[in-house]
């Protein structure tokens, strides 16, 4: 995922703010082991990132600490709003 991101943002299409996420989940957790990948999404009007994480506690403390880092990294109080996907299983 991030190196879709690094992809998109080669022919100039990213954001900072974009970018400023997808670099604090990247970095908060180098051993992925609780967020896995990042990049952004949706492009266009400043697009979204999607995360992709493990669906437990400490994926969603780790989370709040991107979502506290960006807000102090950037300047922008109105921290990243959290949107959550349907789990995925596999049928047996």
């Amino acid at each position: 995922m991030f190196a879709s991101h690094e992809s998109y943002n080669s022919i100039k299409l990213g954001s900072t703010e974009t970018d400023a996420i997808v670099a604090i989940v990247h970095d908060v957790d180098p051993q992925r082991n609780h967020l896995f990948g990042a990049k952004i999404t949706g492009g266009g009007c400043g697009g979204a990132v999607c995360v992709l994480a493990s669906d437990t506690p400490e994926a969603q403390a780790v989370i709040e600490r991107v979502r506290e880092l960006f807000a102090t990294k950037t300047g922008i109080t109105d921290k990243p709003r959290v949107l959550h996907a349907a789990k995925a299983t596999l049928a047996r």
